[in-house]
């Protein structure tokens, strides 16, 4: 039976394997630049970087309709040309990924608000139901090991504030990002369409892997893409551009079911392995006190809407996960689910009806431990046009 296996970045076919790595090419133009300069393949060379296929790309972004010039290396890593110079002077304290990091790590402890792309309407960039249940089971994998990092996530179009912004781009299966710089994680993560069709774990463990880009975290196997991937040379020198995490594996013996491996199975369950969970908690350890009494608030706890449909946004503050209700066919909620602090929208169909009292519908937020919220939700009927009259 042939074995499947995605990479990060691309659809390919190699030998008795189908290969996807951490990302294909989406939202990305080539730019006609001249040759990659010698001096800058040694750079990355230093840092620890397989420059065997490092091309210079325009990404497009597709929120802030901004363009910025990246190197792409390892198929799902961006690299700015002044990210690298940042990179550079700290080479001595050496990257990671999940098991190895880069030189470049998130300040911790810190709060990182994550942003699913998902609004109203129809855009080639939200992500679709799918993604948007992944995007949470990706968040509660980093929440679930209580790091120095605390993750919080919403979903909408307004990304200023936001620490990371997840959004889709076209492509076969698989996504791209980049490392942290100033103490703050890499901001942009691109998920390909085409991910959703090997199933919501799948698209769970892509998630996953290109948030770890963004806290610092190189590829498992770095040293030779060809352990998961089926080829593929050394990504870099271990000693400068990849170090070691304590703890876990070694060259010698690859942890092959680290969600940070080039590339991923068809197969995969979306979760950390045991090492992955060493790795992280390592180098962002948390708290060694215990975990607060588990809290939920919402704000507010009413709404008013007129005859037409409309929505409201509702702000969660919680450190628990929790899920979203209604109890109307008029009303809908939108995403249904949340972890720790967030937000999530009510939305209201048209009420065409004259001479009705306004109708009354609740919604009801699960905290489990933390308890129950609810908000009542009213909405007024259509006023009399001139010339109407109640029957």
């Amino acid at each position: 039976m042939k074995k499947i296996r995605i990479s990060l970045l691309g659809l390919v076919a190699l030998l008795a394997f189908v290969v996807f790595s951490c990302s294909d090419e989406p939202a990305v133009d080539p730019v006609q630049e001249p040759q990659i300069s010698e001096e800058t393949l040694a750079q990355f060379t230093e840092l620890g970087f397989d420059v065997s296929d490092i091309r210079f790309e325009t990404f497009n972004n597709p929120v802030t309709g901004e363009s910025e010039q990246v190197y792409v290396l390892e198929n799902d890593i961006k690299i700015s040309p002044k990210q690298l110079a940042a990179m550079l002077p700290d080479t001595h304290d050496g990257p990671t990924t999940e098991q190895y990091r880069t030189t470049n790590l998130v300040s911790s402890p810190k709060t990182i608000k994550v942003l699913g792309y998902y609004g109203s309407g129809s855009n080639s960039s939200y992500l679709d139901a799918t993604m948007r249940s992944a995007l949470q089971m990706a968040v509660d994998n980093y929440n679930n090991l209580n790091l120095g990092l605390n993750f919080t996530l919403a979903f909408g179009t307004n990304s200023s504030s936001y620490d990371i912004v997840v959004t889709r781009v076209s492509g076969n299966g698989g996504g791209r990002a980049g490392f942290p710089t100033g103490g703050n994680p890499y901001k942009w993560v691109e998920i390909q369409a085409g991910t959703v069709n090997y199933g919501t774990d799948v698209v769970e463990h892509v998630m996953t892997h290109e948030i770890g880009h963004c806290v610092g975290l190189r590829h498992t196997d770095y040293f030779n893409r060809s352990i998961s991937c089926g080829s593929g040379g050394n990504e870099g020198d271990a000693g400068v551009g990849a170090i070691h995490i304590p703890g876990t594996p070694a060259t010698t013996n690859v942890d092959m079911n680290s969600i940070m491996l080039a590339c991923f199975n068809g197969s995969e369950n979306g979760e950390f392995s045991n090492y992955d969970a060493t790795a992280l908690t390592t180098l962002y350890p948390g708290s060694t006190n215990p975990p607060g009494d588990p809290t939920l608030t919402v704000s507010p706890t009413s709404v008013s809407f007129g005859y037409t449909s409309s929505s409201r946004t509702i702000t969660v503050s919680a450190n628990v996960n929790w899920t979203v209700t209604d109890n109307a066919g008029w009303i809908s909620v939108s995403p249904s689910s949340g972890s720790n602090s967030g937000t999530f929208n009510i939305s209201v169909s048209s009420y065409n009806m004259v001479c009705e009292p306004r109708r009354r519908g609740t919604v009801t937020i699960d905290g489990g431990a933390a308890g129950t919220k609810t908000i009542t939700v009213y909405q007024s009927s259509r006023p009399l046009r001139p010339g109407e009259q109640c029957p």
